[in-house]
């Protein structure tokens, strides 16, 4: 991850209230049997309402730190330190992509995302970002992984932005949730899907 290589921010260690929101709307797009890869998932904000409701999911992360805490703090969930590089995962049918950050202009970064695509049946991606007041490397990197998949068969089926109760700039967040054409939700799915979004108080942009 050469010069982007970080440790993800302390403030994100507090997953509440910004996990139970990140759940609640990607909840309603879940299917019995999913399995979620969460990538680059520093603290893993959505790790302890997935697993409170039997979900698997796999985590990894650059930090040997991070992943500690997740080993210790949520045990049903399977967590490894490696890199972009060395990330490689089968199985999986959900894309967790969350707090984009400036090694998603990484070429590592790019490959992964196209050996996932490869070696997974990927049904749904989930990206969110932090906002900025100024022009910040992350935007580059997220537009343009939100460009590699609507290329590679994927369309946006919801997005929005929501205040995610942390301190400082990173409160307010961008999300876009992305199914695979060929997976796609039917009308009666999608109904629901909005129904509960509406319930819940979260409209987004789409």
């Amino acid at each position: 991850m050469g010069k982007y290589l970080r440790k993800p921010e302390p403030y994100l260690k507090k997953t509440e209230p910004r996990g139970s929101i990140l759940f609640a709307l990607l909840r309603p797009y879940l299917r019995k049997g999913d399995k979620i890869l969460d990538s680059g998932c520093g603290y893993s904000p959505m790790a302890e309402n997935l697993l409170a409701h039997w979900y698997r999911i796999t985590g990894f992360d650059i930090d040997a730190e991070v992943i500690a805490h997740l080993k210790k703090t949520q045990a049903l969930g399977d967590w490894h330190c490696v890199t972009y590089d060395e990330a490689d995962f089968t199985g999986y049918t959900i894309l967790l992509l969350l707090g984009a950050g400036a090694a998603w202009n990484g070429a590592d970064f790019h490959d992964y995302l196209k050996r996932t695509r490869e070696k997974n049946r990927i049904r749904l991606v989930f990206m969110e970002m932090a906002h900025s007041t100024k022009t910040h490397p992350r935007d580059e990197g997220y537009i343009n992984a939100l460009a590699t998949f609507k290329e590679n068969g994927y369309d946006e089926v919801y997005s929005g932005t929501y205040e995610s109760g942390l301190e400082g700039q990173a409160s307010t967040r961008t999300y876009n949730i992305l199914a695979r054409s060929q997976t796609a939700y039917t009308p009666e799915e999608e109904e629901r899907i909005k129904d509960r979004l509406r319930q819940l108080g979260y409209m987004g942009d789409s």
